[in-house]
Formats: structure tokens, sequence, C-alpha cells
């Protein structure tokens, strides 16, 4: 079986694409997580599996996500509160802090105001959901 020249440099290419397709900013990860995360809860899906099988947030955040749902919730930590705009939400400009950073999510559309701040963290080269405002994960996640 013969195999074209062309075959590695496809293969190398399509590695760089896919490495393209990362969220380059803070921001970016921010606002996969949310759209993605407001699909879930529209369709009313199971969110704390969402939450818990993401490769968007910090093992630390899984964590503490887990002991709360172990606790009882009786706001959603992830939207800061109990309503939500079914449009979802939009995120700022990211203020970057070496490794961390911050993230403003506000929603989308008029049908409610809502807006509440969520960190960031780079880990290897990645920006992941750390904490919400009302969601705080250790430190050493």
């Amino acid at each position: 079986m013969r195999t074209s020249p062309w075959l590695p440099a496809l293969l190398i290419l399509s590695a760089f694409s896919s490495l393209a397709a990362e969220p380059a900013s803070p921001a970016e990860a921010a606002q996969n997580f949310y759209d993605s995360y407001m699909k879930v809860v529209l369709a009313n899906g199971d969110t704390q599996q969402f939450v818990l099988s993401s490769k968007t947030v910090t093992p630390g955040f899984k964590k503490a996500y887990a002991k709360l749902i172990a606790d009882g919730m009786d706001s959603d930590p992830i939207l800061c509160g109990q309503d939500y705009p079914a449009e979802g939400f939009t995120a700022s400009a990211a203020k970057i802090h070496g490794d961390k950073a911050t993230v403003t999510m506000k929603s989308r559309g008029d049908t409610l105001k809502h807006s509440f701040g969520v960190t960031m963290r780079l880990i290897g080269a990645r920006w992941l959901l750390s904490d919400t405002n009302d969601l705080k994960a250790d430190a050493d996640d």
C-alpha cells in the first residue's frame, strides 16, 4: 500500500486546527461553558452531571460542587441564583492576573437583568472555570 507524501502534512495540520479550536482567552472559555450549560438548563437536562463530567472546570470546582450537591442546594451556584434569562449570558473581557482571570457574565436580552463574576484558571494551556460568586473551589485544584 502506498501512502501519499501529503498525509503527514495533513495530520500535522489537523492537529494544529484542533488546537486552534480551544478557547484562546478566559472570556472565550467562560462563554463556551455558559453557552453549553444554558443549553442543558433550557432542555431541563441533568446540569449536575454536566458540571461533574465537564472538562472545562477545575477538579477543585467539581469537588466543591459535589459537596454542595450533597449538602443540598437551594439555588444554582453556576448561574448564581434561582432565576436566569432564557437568552443566556455574555462574557465580558477578562481581567487577567497571572494564571487567574476574572470574567463578568451579563444577561443577554431584556427579560431579566442578572450579572455575576466567575474566575478562570489557566491549567496547562487551557482556561478552566474555577469559581463563581456562589461557589468557591479549594485553592489547590
